[in-house]
């Protein structure tokens, strides 16, 4: 079975529409039938968004999302060897399912580890 090729069915078959957009601007937009992907950056981790996305813009994001009428779902790494992320503590509650996989990618061995991601949703 080609995955991509049964998603794009599923996707012409019914009424989606994909936005990319600042969370401001979709959230105020949502209607209780809507249903929303979050993918925001991983709060406390060393990305690539340093300058563009801090922990008040997260608790921002986690105050709406906890509001909404809609249904949602949004990733975020769990934790790693090092530690916890404590930020998904605030979705105690909701619903959550976990997979770790390995990241391969790294400038020394060492920082190749394995993360286990979570998926929270309503």
């Amino acid at each position: 079975c080609n995955q991509v090729a049964a998603v794009q069915k599923i996707i012409q078959d019914n009424d989606f529409t994909f936005q990319v957009a600042d969370y401001t601007e979709i959230l105020d937009k949502v209607s209780e039938s809507d249903f929303l992907y979050i993918d925001s950056p991983y709060i406390g981790l060393n990305v690539q968004y340093k300058d563009s996305w801090n922990q008040e813009n997260s608790d921002d994001l986690s105050e709406r999302l906890l509001k909404l009428k809609s249904n949602f779902a949004m990733s975020m790494w769990q934790s790693n060897k090092y530690r916890q992320n404590s930020y998904l503590d605030r979705f105690a509650g909701l619903g959550k399912v976990t997979y770790e996989h390995f990241y391969h990618v790294g400038s020394k061995a060492e920082y190749r580890n394995s993360v286990t991601e979570a998926l929270i949703y309503n």
